[in-house]
């Protein structure tokens, strides 16, 4: 179509613009979006692309929430008339003062401010985006977290809101379904861990998460949503554990996950998977490979007037083929090294916690050994499994260029949200304050109560 035309295009320029003509892509991570296939196709084939796994997850999971709809609803329309009403508002708060005095927490917990309140210190209710199941999630989790005070509140005088009948149990157990695949979205979306090598971890423990649950002899309602879920995870996730892609040869490089040492592979596609990913670190390394053009041709293509003498070809054809047997040797240790650190099952929230795939291979003694294929990991590590950040980027940049500042410079844009995205991550506010003193000071008065 014409829009991908101009996507490739632009994706072209910018490209060449800060890496260079002779850059190679080595994947693309895109959204479902019938363009963003078409632009993904065009860089680099259908299969380095990867599909963002918090575009898929919402999609699958969307998909299945049908089943519990009614409840949802009730759960939102409650929600709101608490949020929407200053009075039940502020009963509930001191409603909570009083039934939970402790602090309770869930996973929405170190989100916005908005879901505390800020003059009590007490957990608000939130109110979802229907169209993004992790608010949904959030929602249904805050709500149970504060089930005990809501249902203290139908004996409070001045409480007229009529309370649903809820099946907490039944409500519980959605959560925990769900909750596995929060967890993937939120690991996904962290900025310590990119690598699309996660994505195979994440179907398998997916799949293995709804598999385990559906033989705990669930019945009714309970088996029906998640027999909807397993479906759609069949169709949208499983064939991430196909062929030999992307997130599967990278996952190869993730130490303590012991290298696809997991029961939905089969030693031929793994061989498959190891074949492809050397492949791939010939082309990152632009290491000649038999399929590739001969010296000659590739010399007389870039300079007509020079022919290469017979030794010159020699030692460019025996470099080459020394290189790449080093290559494979130390591709060869890797898989030795990961066969004998497998994945010793750890719940994924504390794997990602603890350590950087990438700080591994910066760090470990046995891989700092393997520093010929060391910069083609780095890539590829580098690919990331979800494209929310950016996302979050252009949603940020919608809300800087409106329309009370229709004269900024794209320049401008540019800079400001380079410096919004990324100082918040360089620093801590208390930090944040003390390089900007530094900076500004003594030309201009500055104090952490005034806005940077």
């Amino acid at each position: 179509s014409l829009t991908s035309e101009n996507l490739n295009e632009a994706i072209d320029a910018v490209i060449e613009r800060f890496f260079g003509k002779e850059t190679i892509v080595a994947a693309t991570v895109t959204d479902g979006a019938a363009n963003m296939l078409s632009t993904a196709d065009y860089l680099v084939g259908r299969n380095d692309r990867i599909h963002c796994i918090d575009h898929v997850l919402n999609l699958l999971i969307n998909q299945s929430l049908g089943e519990i709809q009614a409840e949802l609803d009730m759960i939102r329309t409650y929600v709101q008339s608490v949020k929407k009403s200053h009075n039940l508002l502020r009963i509930f708060l001191d409603q909570q003062q009083i039934v939970a005095p402790k602090p309770i927490t869930d996973h929405a917990e170190d989100l916005e401010e908005e879901t505390v309140s800020s003059s009590s210190g007490k957990l608000n209710l939130i109110v979802d985006c229907p169209t993004r199941w992790g608010s949904t999630f959030l929602m249904l989790s805050r709500f149970l977290a504060l089930f005990p005070v809501l249902t203290s509140l139908e004996s409070h005088p001045d409480w007229d809101l009529h309370w649903p009948s809820f099946d907490r149990d039944f409500l519980e157990m959605i959560r925990s379904i769900l909750e596995q695949m929060f967890l993937i979205t939120k690991a996904a979306q962290s900025a310590h861990f990119p690598t699309a090598g996660f994505l195979p971890i994440w179907v398998v423990q997916i799949l293995d998460h709804l598999d385990t649950i559906k033989r705990s002899n669930q019945t009714g309602r309970i088996l029906r949503f998640i027999d909807r879920l397993r479906a759609q995870a069949d169709e949208r996730l499983r064939p991430i554990l196909t062929g030999n892609g992307i997130p599967l040869q990278i996952s190869c490089l993730i130490p303590s996950f012991g290298g696809l040492q997991m029961k939905y592979f089969d030693s031929a596609q793994k061989d498959s998977i190891w074949s492809a990913l050397s492949q791939n670190i010939y082309e990152i390394l632009k290491v000649p490979t038999e399929s590739s053009p001969d010296v000659d041709s590739e010399l007389d293509d870039d300079e007509e007037d020079f022919v290469p003498s017979a030794s010159s070809r020699f030692i460019l054809s025996q470099t080459s083929s020394v290189l790449r047997e080093t290559i494979d040797n130390e591709l060869g240790a890797l898989r030795y090294f990961l066969a004998r650190n497998q994945f010793k099952g750890e719940k994924l929230a504390e794997s990602c916690a603890r350590v950087s795939p990438l700080k591994l291979w910066m760090e470990h003694d046995t891989l700092k050994k393997l520093m010929n294929i060391r910069p083609a990991v780095q890539v590829m590590l580098g690919i990331p499994g979800s494209s929310a950040r950016i996302e979050s980027a252009f949603s940020l940049a919608g809300i800087l260029k409106s329309s009370l500042r229709n004269r900024m410079s794209p320049e401008r844009v540019e800079d400001v949200l380079f410096v919004r995205l990324n100082v918040p991550k360089l620093f801590k506010e208390s930090e944040f304050i003390s390089k900007a003193r530094e900076l500004y000071s003594p030309r201009i008065p500055f104090s952490s109560s005034q806005p940077l």
